[in-house]
């Protein structure tokens, strides 16, 4: 039952990440090598609202995860 759970959770914070990839490939690719070179001042304010929200999300999905797997751990 938790290695489902898992896997689907590994799938949403996959399907996020690339959300977010998306959006940012709008502005500019040159942030895939290095995150510091994303330019916040170049996106949009609903763009910006939206990476706030997808960051939120990831933030939720990999704490369900870590939850999950501790939950996992003590069921043997």
């Amino acid at each position: 039952m938790y290695k489902d759970l898992i896997e689907h959770l590994n799938k949403a914070i996959k399907s996020t990440n690339s959300a977010k990839s998306i959006l940012l490939a709008k502005y500019n690719v040159k942030w895939i090598s290095d995150n510091k070179l994303i330019d916040l001042n170049i996106i949009s304010k609903m763009d910006l609202n939206t990476l706030t929200e997808i960051d939120e999300a990831l933030l939720m999905q990999n704490t369900a995860l870590s939850e999950l797997a501790s939950v996992e751990a003590l069921a043997g």
